[in-house]
């Protein structure tokens, strides 16, 4: 009977060790474009999406040089996007037109990214392009799952992003796996990021940020309803906008090579399972 009751709580060990990784303390950083040359020259760290999004508060600032792979990125055909999946840092860049892109993948090390240093470059396409789509942005949540906002009609290149695809994971991208969503309607010049499932917009006027816009689940940005609107932002949306761990900007130390998990969520459960089994094992010796 022991044996028996250890096979069943097997595959609750096997859930609980799959359970969502979560930021722990998630910083929102935002990278500087230069225009004179295309290259983020540095990177800086706010408390919230709405400091952030008004450059206020700033609370650390670090020298960045990274050349973006290739052109300016301003016309929106061929813009570069950066983003964290929870694990990984990575930039996607689309520069021969058509369905292919490059995945440039930095590890777990912010600073590998902010200084284009050791990136393990792949190649990948993405078959649902439609007539004269574009290749759009990318941006990644905590979790693992990676999304990529676009237009896939010709007739809207200039204005629309009317698509968003998602992918569970990067090798779902890198084997275009992917859930396509139709009938968005958000700027081109937006700009998406996720944290612990809220999601945010920056809201854009042509190219200037005028503030950012905070969803509740994907499906409320599909819908488009938001929970919160912060006015008020500056700059323009070319830049770098993304959710961190703040031990990543080597706040407490050297940079953090894994993202933090919540130990609470793992913690209780391992706790659940010991005490079930110990209680199994004292009914077994009864008997």
């Amino acid at each position: 009977m022991f044996r028996s009751a250890v096979r069943a709580f097997i595959p609750v060990l096997l859930l609980a060790s799959a359970v969502s990784a979560e930021i722990i303390d998630p910083v929102f950083v935002r990278g500087n474009k230069n225009r004179d040359n295309g290259w983020f020259d540095h990177l800086g760290a706010f408390e919230s999406a709405s400091d952030m999004v008004k450059y206020q508060n700033e609370f650390w600032t670090h020298a960045m040089a990274n050349p973006n792979y290739g052109d300016y990125g301003f016309n929106e055909l061929n813009v570069k996007s950066t983003f964290f999946d929870g694990t990984n840092y990575y930039w996607v860049n689309h520069p021969a037109g058509g369905s292919s892109f490059y995945l440039h993948n930095y590890g777990p090390n912010l600073f590998n990214m902010m200084n284009d240093s050791g990136a393990d470059t792949r190649t990948f396409t993405r078959s649902d392009y439609g007539a004269g789509g574009t290749a759009g942005i990318w941006f990644g949540d905590s979790e693992g799952g990676i999304y990529n906002a676009y237009c896939r009609d010709h007739y809207l290149v200039h204005s629309t992003f009317d698509t968003i695809r998602r992918y569970a994971s990067i090798a779902d991208v890198l084997n275009d796996n992917g859930t396509t969503y139709g009938n968005i309607d958000y700027s081109n010049n937006d700009r998406f990021l996720c944290v612990n499932g809220k999601y945010y917009r920056t809201n854009t006027v042509t190219s200037h940020v005028v503030g950012i816009a905070e969803y509740d689940s994907f499906a409320d940005l599909l819908a488009g309803n938001q929970s919160a609107t912060h006015v008020g932002g500056l700059g323009a949306s070319y830049d770098l906008f993304m959710a961190v761990p703040r031990a990543a900007l080597g706040l407490t130390g050297s940079p953090s090579p894994v993202p933090e998990i919540d130990p609470a969520g793992i913690g209780s459960v391992l706790a659940l399972i010991g005490g079930g089994l110990g209680l199994l094992e004292r009914r077994r010796k009864r008997t």
